[in-house]
């Protein structure tokens, strides 16, 4: 399993016009990057940010 990562948007700006500073959880797993589709999963009903623990049998 890959392990966590973060970036930092120190000024990310909202529809309404907040800029705010956020910072986004990723990680990369499975082939290689530019070698597969990637897929981006966003999720806003947990904290948690690990998207292999939520489908345990891949």
């Amino acid at each position: 399993m890959s392990q966590l990562k973060k970036v930092r948007i120190p000024d990310f700006k909202t529809v309404s016009g907040k800029i705010q500073d956020i910072s986004v959880s990723y990680q990369i797993f499975g082939r290689e990057l530019h070698t597969a589709p990637i897929i981006l999963i966003t999720h806003a009903l947990t904290g948690n940010s690990n998207v292999t623990s939520w489908w345990p049998h891949w």
